[in-house]
Order: structure tokens, then sequence, then C-alpha cells
């Protein structure tokens, strides 16, 4: 079941879930995604992820993000948390979009 609130419909008439569900509690659920890409998320085969075989323990995850100068002080904050929160996190990828002081983030 989909509610309403969650249902994106494609030309085909079959609908999808583009709400968040929090897997701890399946109640708890964020506002809809936009339906405006749902035929180019079809046309790749994205639409059903649930349906994707990953094998557990096959998915090394990463965390990227991009920041420029105004934010370098938040990033920092956000990546050192990530750290302490994370240690199993071995790679981040961190795109400078201007005036980014890279001595801070070595």
């Amino acid at each position: 079941y989909i509610s309403p609130e969650c249902t994106c419909m494609d030309e085909d008439g079959s609908a999808y879930d583009f709400c968040y569900h929090l897997p701890e509690n399946k109640t708890i659920r964020g506002e809809r995604f936009s339906c405006e890409h749902l035929s180019t998320l079809k046309s790749l085969g994205l639409l059903n992820t649930s349906q994707f075989p990953f094998a557990p323990g096959s998915i090394d995850p990463m965390f990227v993000a991009g920041f420029s100068e105004d934010h370098q002080e938040e990033a920092l904050y956000l990546m050192n948390s990530i750290v302490k929160h994370k240690p199993e996190m071995k790679r981040m990828i961190v795109y400078d979009l201007g005036g980014v002081d890279r001595s801070l983030f070595k």
C-alpha cells in the first residue's frame, strides 16, 4: 500500500512511493519527493531499488560534500562529527566550491 500523499503515477498508471520511510519505523516518513523526474528514474531502472541484489557487507559507503569559503567552518564541524560517530567510514570526498582554506582539512 502506498499512501496518497506519497504516490507518484507514471504514464502507464503504475504507482510508486516517493516518500522516504525510516527503516526502523515505517510509520515515520518524510515529505514526498517531486514526481517531476519519474520518467527519467524509470528509464534508468532506479524505481524499485529494494530489488537491487546487494549482498550484506558489499557496500562501502562514503561521504560526499561540497562547500565554499563561507561554509567551511560548518563543513569542518560536520566532518569531525562524522569521524567521531562513524569511525568505520574510510573515505570522504569533499569538493571545494571556492575559497576554501584546504589546510584546515588535512
